[in-house]
C-alpha cells in the first residue's frame, strides 16, 4: 500500500500542479489505485472595451473585468493485473472537470499499459493514453478533443560503486496540438542511488533535468526536481512517497 504527494511550481509559479494517489493490492496479481490531479492557472485577467459598443481605440481601452483562475481536474480509478511473472497490464479510468469565470467542461478519459520485465535487468513500458479520443463538452456546446498519444519507455539497471545506477529512455508518438514541435519527442535519464541518497539527471526536448532523492526510512522517500525552460522559467517539483 502507498501513498503518493506531488506539487509543483511550473514556471515559477504560473501554473500550480497537484496530484495524490492511493494503491493498494488485493492479492499477488492484482492492484488497486485512485488518484487526483489539479492544475491551475492563477490571475488570468478578463477584460472588456470601456465602450463594449464602440470599436477598440485609443479613447475606447480594455479594461478589467474581473481576476480569474483556470482550472483542470481528473480524479483516476485504475487497475493493474499481473498476467504472467514477467507481464502486467493495466487501465485508469479519468473523469476531467475543467472551469474558468462561469465557462465548466467535462470528459471522459481511458488510459491503458503495460509492463514487461525482459530480464532481471531490463524492462521495458508501454502507454497509451486518451485511447478513445477523450472529447470535453463546454456548457458553451463546444468541444475540446484530446487525440490518443503512444509512449514507449525502457531502463537498464547496474550495480556499480555498491549502488544501483538506472539508464532509461522514452519517446512519444501522436498529435500535438503543436505543428512545428518534433512528431517524436526523445527522452533520456540517468539515476544512481546509494545508501539513503539517489541523483537524477534527465535530457527531454533539449530540456535540462536535475533531481535528488532521499529515502530516510524504508517506507518513506522524498524527491525533489529542477526543470530548466529555455523560454520561460523554471519548474521545482516535489513528491514523497508513503508505504504501509
Amino acid at each position: 500500500k502507498q501513498l503518493h504527494l506531488m506539487h509543483s511550481e511550473r514556471f515559477s509559479g504560473q501554473v500550480k500542479h497537484d496530484f495524490i494517489a492511493y494503491a493498494f493490492p488485493t492479492s499477488n496479481r492484482y492492484q488497486w489505485g485512485f488518484g487526483l490531479l489539479r492544475v491551475a492557472v492563477p490571475d488570468i485577467a478578463f477584460t472588456r472595451l470601456s465602450d463594449p459598443g464602440a470599436g477598440l481605440s485609443e479613447t475606447n481601452r480594455p479594461i478589467v473585468t474581473s481576476i480569474e483562475t483556470s482550472a483542470d481536474y481528473a480524479i483516476y480509478f485504475s487497475g493493474a493485473k499481473r498476467l504472467r511473472e514477467h507481464w502486467s497490464v493495466g487501465t485508469s479510468i479519468k473523469i476531467i472537470y475543467r472551469t474558468i469565470s462561469s465557462y465548466q467542461a467535462h470528459g471522459i478519459g481511458l488510459d491503458i499499459g503495460s509492463h514487461f520485465l525482459l530480464q532481471p535487468n531490463l524492462r521495458i513500458g508501454l502507454i497509451l493514453r486518451d485511447a478513445t479520443n477523450t472529447t470535453i463538452h463546454w456548457n458553451t456546446d463546444a468541444d475540446d478533443k484530446i487525440n490518443p498519444s503512444l509512449i514507449l519507455g525502457t531502463s537498464y539497471t547496474i550495480q556499480p560503486f555498491g549502488g544501483r545506477t538506472i539508464i532509461a529512455a522514452s519517446t512519444k508518438g501522436g498529435r500535438s496540438a503543436n505543428k512545428n514541435s518534433n512528431p517524436f519527442p526523445f527522452s533520456a535519464s540517468i539515476e544512481h542511488t546509494h545508501n539513503i541518497l539517489a541523483l537524477r539527471f534527465g535530457h527531454e526536448d533539449d530540456q535540462q533535468n536535475i533531481g535528488i532523492g532521499l529515502q530516510p526510512y524504508p517506507s518513506i522517500s522524498m524527491d525533489v526536481t529542477y526543470i530548466q525552460h529555455e523560454e520561460l522559467d523554471s519548474t521545482y517539483q516535489l513528491s514523497a512517497n508513503i508505504s504501509f
